[in-house]
């Protein structure tokens, strides 16, 4: 609910979550959907939204982007995914 609330609040919606992740070796969810940036002139943002939980613990990981530039943001999102770690 809070997610969707989120989105909501940024005149958008979400497209596809929650999806169950795994991001280090902590648990979570992943979603996607898009919104309308606040900047004068602006348009529609896509965002790619991941939480996940170390107990009372949590982190979340936001990457939005243009969906001229989606290729280059996702592939840096999912390097920040891939090298996350709490140690």
């Amino acid at each position: 609910a809070g997610v969707e609330q989120l989105f909501t609040q940024a005149d958008g919606s979400i497209e596809e979550g929650p999806i169950p992740i795994t991001v280090g070796d902590l648990d979570g969810y992943r979603f996607e959907g898009t919104s309308t940036t606040p900047v004068e002139g602006g348009g529609e943002v896509h965002t790619r939204s991941i939480q996940v939980y170390d107990g009372r613990t949590g982190f979340f990981i936001n990457c939005q982007y243009a969906p001229d530039s989606q290729e280059e943001i996702l592939a840096g999102c999912q390097q920040i995914v891939d090298s996350f770690s709490t140690e």
